[in-house]
């Protein structure tokens, strides 16, 4: 939930929008506790302070941000918080909220959509849009390699489509070989997948929206493709990386990435560029059900 504080109404191209000045403030509230798969239908419900986290963001200092406090926050209004909050999880649950003629898969980045390898060596077109993935690995660019036109470091992906022909390492780490990348997806996509499948089929609600006759079960094995991305921003690698917002296993939503070649190996990518963006989501969100459905 977004707080703007001290911001001023005006109207651009027809249309209204709220404008920042010096004085205002940005005020990022979220429950202290992220939900998990078995929660189930409960929801975080609570008006007290004390059980969000804050970060707020003065517009006179564009650099500041994280080192708000409840206490320096007391006249928000957390009962409307907190109602927000409870409205936004219930409308990620039940509604999608990407659009279709955005939709991307590994499969189209890679260009073959089923078992026909043919169609994936002979993809050069670039294509761009919005993918909903699992992520399977997080590897940092070492310190010694990185210069100002390296990734930051690559997130490695699954989202069930493609062939499962497991992309290789886009570096080499210390420890682990090409051979064990080919068990990607890792255990640990296999067991949250589970939990959030009988998170999700346990759910009697508006937004359990696979109803009964679509019951699904946890799989016994994970197929599909999983592709190298390369984060190139260093705001969004320390987002990833340094402020722990996603580990393996979490769902995540990039929208506006666009298919590549690795500068290493030449091989198919995701590139996440200065335009794209990185959402983690919640387990029970619709377009992860959509997708393990």
């Amino acid at each position: 939930v977004i707080c703007c504080i001290k911001v001023s109404l005006s109207i651009w191209s027809g249309e209204p929008q709220l404008c920042t000045r010096r004085t205002s403030k940005i005020v990022i509230l979220s429950p202290r506790r992220p939900r998990v798969p078995g929660d189930g239908e409960l929801l975080h419900n609570s008006t007290s302070p004390n059980d969000y986290s804050t970060s707020c963001s003065c517009c006179c200092d564009p650099d500041s941000s994280g080192g708000g406090t409840t206490t320096s926050h007391s006249n928000l209004c957390w009962p409307l918080a907190n109602g927000l909050w409870r409205w936004g999880q219930m409308r990620l649950s039940a509604h999608p909220t990407m659009s279709p003629n955005r939709y991307l898969s590994i499969a189209k980045a890679v260009g073959g959509d089923g078992d026909d390898d043919r169609n994936e060596r002979d993809f050069e077109t670039p294509v761009s849009g919005d993918l909903t993935a699992a992520v399977t690995a997080i590897i940092p660019t070492p310190e010694h390699l990185r210069q100002r036109d390296t990734p930051r470091g690559y997130l490695r992906l699954w989202d069930g489509t493609g062939r499962s022909l497991t992309d290789p390492l886009p570096l080499s780490i210390p420890g682990v070989s090409n051979k064990q990348s080919l068990c990607d997806p890792p255990e640990e996509i296999l067991i949250r997948v589970e939990k959030i499948i009988r998170s999700i089929s346990s759910s009697s609600g508006p937004q359990n929206h696979l109803g009964r006759d679509d019951a699904i079960q946890a799989p016994i094995a994970l197929c599909g493709k999983v592709i190298n991305a390369i984060i190139w921003e260093e705001n969004l690698w320390n987002f990833i990386h340094r402020e722990n917002m996603i580990d393996v296993g979490s769902f995540v939503r990039l929208r506006n990435v666009n298919s590549a070649k690795l500068p290493t190996t030449g091989t198919k990518c995701l590139s996440v560029h200065i335009k794209s963006s990185l959402t983690p989501l919640p387990f029970d969100a619709y377009e992860i059900k959509d997708l393990l459905k």
